[in-house]
Order: structure tokens, then sequence, then C-alpha cells
């Protein structure tokens, strides 16, 4: 065979590989489309009664409202506010993403503990452990209002503790 029969497309072994190549495609998107159309027909079975666990209706289900609400991330957000308070420069307070510890203590009370970054009345930045007691006193938990500091330490030093509650 010359090179001329080897590149024309009629009739010569380049067009054999051509039909051999298309009649495979042909059969593997003809086995896949079969393969969905069995995948799909067991999907969607019209009569419910056929499954193993059979499906409560919704209006059979009661469900009591309970709320309960984790204050423990609005607490330590809320923490910052107070600490920043007592710094000499608040602005260049550095608070971790991650590294605190948020204990409810009941009655709506919270312990939390982390550190904060921030610069000294020389200009140093200075790592300061703070441990603060905060109280919810109910409203929107957002309101930085409605908590109350009960105690603020920084590096074991009580910096505020509040009146006893009656």
């Amino acid at each position: 065979m010359n090179l001329k029969n080897q590149l024309s497309p009629k009739g010569t072994v380049f067009s054999e590989k051509i039909e051999r190549i298309g009649k495979r495609i042909l059969l593997g998107f003809t086995a896949f489309i079969i393969f969905l159309f069995i995948i799909t027909s067991f999907m969607d079975d019209p009569d419910p009664s056929s499954y193993a666990v059979k499906k409560t209706p919704a209006s059979a289900i009661k469900i009591e409202k309970e709320e309960v609400k984790d204050l423990s991330i609005r607490a330590f957000v809320l923490s910052k506010h107070f600490v920043e308070s007592f710094l000499k420069s608040p602005s260049t307070a550095d608070f971790p993403f991650l590294d605190y510890s948020v204990l409810e203590l009941g009655d709506d009370r919270y312990s939390i503990q982390s550190y904060v970054d921030s610069q000294n009345s020389f200009g140093a930045t200075m790592r300061t452990r703070w441990k603060a007691v905060l109280r919810y006193n109910g409203g929107s938990e957002s309101d930085i209002n409605n908590w109350t500091l009960r105690r603020l330490e920084f590096d074991g030093e009580e910096m505020y503790q509040a009146p006893l509650e009656q």
C-alpha cells in the first residue's frame, strides 16, 4: 500500500479505523442510555407502600416548641467589647478567632476565657490572658445592653467585680 491510499478517506485502513471508533462510541453511548433508564426506573417508584420504612405524614408528627439557644459564641463576641473597654489601647486589640472557651454557669451566666494582643502604654504589644463572666438579661442576644459584665480578670488580676445581685 502506498502513502496516498493510507491518507485517502474512502475505502482505506484510515476510514475503517474511523468506522470502528464510531461504532464503539455509538455502542458505549447506547449502553449508557440503557443504564440511565434502568437507574431512573428504580428511583421513581410510584407506590410508596413498597418501601421498607413507612413514611409518617407530617400532620401526624407533634413538635413541641422548645427554644434552646446556645449563646456561647454570642457571649464570646460581646465579652471582647467589655475587655476592650479596660485596655490601654483598645484600637490595637487583636483577639484570636478560635482560641477561646466558654462555660455555661447556669442562670444565663457564661464564663469566657481567652487572650488579647494589644499595645500597652509604652507601645509594646503584650499578650493578656483574660477571663470574663457575663450574664444574659433577655431580649435581643446581639444587643450588648442586654448583657451584664459580672467579673473581669486580666492575667489573674481582678479588673472588675460587679456588686452582688439582690
